[in-house]
């Protein structure tokens, strides 16, 4: 956070610096009594670039921050603590999308569930999801088998 405090300082202080510059010349010919109508519209035409970079600027500095806080430009993959069910690996499935208490949503379609059997009939399992855009918080969901009581509560926390 406090790089990106410090790029929009240093961003600021250029534009400060460069606007300065410009009122002191435009003062400086206003001052001076050589200012004119020609000269009125070169510096008409002076602001409108200043303008134009001073956007340019804010622009990206806003692009740099949204990078250092996003820390990633790739797609966001958060994996779960483990869980385990008395089912066979193959018969495990999410029930449905995966809710934040909030009501976002997690699309079962971005969710993998990563077996790892420990005997035949039991599995430990972790869930591994592409959380890219979604909202930070705890996503709670089923797992589910073939029958009604094979049934499991799973989250996963996206930071």
């Amino acid at each position: 956070m406090g790089e990106v405090v410090e790029g929009y300082l240093d961003t600021a202080k250029k534009l400060v610096s460069r606007w300065s510059d410009y009122g002191t010349w435009v003062a400086t010919r206003l001052d001076d009594g050589t200012y004119d109508a020609d000269s009125a519209v070169g510096d008409l035409a002076g602001a409108v670039q200043l303008t134009l970079e001073s956007g340019a600027r804010l622009a990206w500095e806003a692009v740099d921050a949204w990078t250092i806080l996003g820390g990633r430009l790739g797609p966001h993959i958060v994996d779960s603590g483990e869980f385990s069910i008395d089912l066979p690996a193959a018969e495990v499935r999410l029930e449905a999308d995966l809710r934040s208490p909030f009501a976002d949503i997690l699309p079962a379609s971005m969710v993998l569930i990563i077996p790892v059997e420990l005997s035949p009939g039991k599995t430990k399992f972790k869930l591994r999801a592409i959380a890219t855009g979604c909202r930070a918080g705890t996503y709670i969901g089923l797992i589910a088998g073939s029958l009604p009581e094979h049934k499991r509560a799973v989250w996963i926390i996206v930071p």
